[in-house]
């Protein structure tokens, strides 16, 4: 019946409208929470794991950081490797292996996975922030370093024949960020991701 169909709607629009004001809420508090600084003590104690996967599982190799301007930056990365995206994982443990405490990277994700129960703890403790104008915005006028990946899915799940390719998803919204923010651009390269997660299709057909 139209009154019962009507009704259903609203109940659902008021249940996603309660969803997103938690996601956002989360998200703004991941922010503010991010900027007092990752938690050394957490980063340091994880260090012997991420230096051991780095090194001997992934293999690790980094280079151009002779390239990385001295001031306050804005790196833009392309996703690689399906779903978890480890290409983001290890650069991010490079960068703090690298600078330390010195000079302060905060990596960006999802307003659902800075939400989420667990994962979105551990993303504050880390430094890692939503991937909102807000959130990138405040980071760079507080003089930290931000890397942000705009392909997201699109670039992880690209077609292994696309592997080498930067799609970046069609966003170039990060140009404009760095417009309005007064700093330089660096890209962030990865190799490897798509020749250990074969992306055979994309699924655009279905």
């Amino acid at each position: 019946e139209p009154a019962e169909l009507a009704n259903f709607a609203s109940v659902k629009r008021q249940s996603d409208s309660a969803i997103q004001r938690v996601i956002g809420r989360r998200g703004a508090a991941a922010t503010d929470h991010a900027l007092e600084g990752p938690n050394q003590k957490l980063l340091r104690a994880q260090g012997p794991v991420w230096s051991a996967l780095c090194n001997y599982y992934f293999r690790l190799e980094s280079s151009g950081w002779d390239r990385l301007p001295e001031e306050t930056s804005l790196l833009i990365g392309v996703h690689s490797g399906g779903a978890l995206t480890m290409d983001a994982w290890t650069f991010v443990y490079a960068w703090w292996r690298r600078f330390g405490s010195e000079r302060v990277l905060h990596a960006t994700a999802h307003d659902v996975l800075m939400a989420a129960p667990g994962l979105g703890d551990y993303f504050r403790q880390v430094g890692v922030i939503p991937a909102s104008r807000q959130g990138v915005t405040a980071a760079l006028r507080a003089g930290r370093d931000v890397i942000i990946w705009p392909g997201g899915d699109v670039d992880s799940m690209r077609n292994w024949r696309k592997r080498d390719q930067a799609v970046l998803g069609g966003r170039t919204g990060f140009v404009r960020q760095a417009i309005r923010s007064g700093v330089p651009i660096v890209p962030v390269a990865s190799v490897g991701g798509h020749d250990t997660a074969f992306v055979l299709s994309e699924g655009r057909w279905i």
